[in-house]
């Protein structure tokens, strides 16, 4: 009674290239409906309408909004991966004793990796995702973490000094990226309060 005769779509049936390959479609369709360039199938509206925002598409603060849904996800990649260069080679530095060299490839590193997901919800969304009352803490710590870093490795401050700060900085970002996970700052609290007790 009130079903409709038609058979159920499949846009989200199959193996996971093809779930990627239907997902990419479906964002390209939602680009096309909000540019004129296109229309998305009916019933589908919606549906493109929140994965295009999830993808960054035109109308979600979207960085470079010409480029496709598999160009944001290799500009992404892209980002984490020239973020691990810089710590490798961060830690290639260290390694020769070059500390302040460390410090700053290592915070040059986060910051390229974070900026990754730009690519994807766009950089205003994201820095409104940064802001919120759940993670503002968080993000403030981790950037203060970040710039205490690079000024003390461009101040000559002593090797234990800058590697403390290159400990808190890991320390802010655990905290920062446990602010995107459900109930993730309320485990780390456990625990670490599990290993104070113990």
């Amino acid at each position: 009674l009130g079903r409709s005769s038609q058979p159920p779509p499949a846009e989200f049936g199959g193996s996971a290239a093809t779930v990627l390959d239907q997902f990419r479609v479906t964002v390209n369709q939602a680009v096309a409906a909000q540019t004129g360039g296109g229309s998305v199938r009916p019933g589908a509206s919606a549906v493109a309408g929140r994965l295009g925002a999830a993808a960054g598409v035109p109308g979600a603060d979207s960085m470079c909004p010409s480029l496709t849904f598999k160009q944001r996800l290799y500009g992404t990649v892209g980002c984490f991966c020239v973020g691990f260069v810089f710590s490798l080679m961060g830690t290639l530095l260290w390694w020769t004793g070059h500390v302040a060299g460390f410090a700053l490839l290592y915070t040059l590193g986060n910051i390229v990796s974070m900026s990754g997901t730009g690519f994807l919800i766009g950089p205003r969304r994201q820095l409104r995702n940064m802001c919120k009352s759940s993670r503002q803490y968080a993000t403030a710590l981790y950037f203060t973490m970040m710039l205490l870093t690079i000024f003390a490795a461009i101040s000559g401050w002593s090797a234990i000094s800058i590697l403390v700060f290159c400990i808190l900085q890991w320390c802010a970002m655990v905290w920062y990226v446990a602010s995107y996970i459900p109930y993730g700052q309320r485990m780390l609290k456990k625990i670490l309060g599990n290993m104070v007790d113990f």
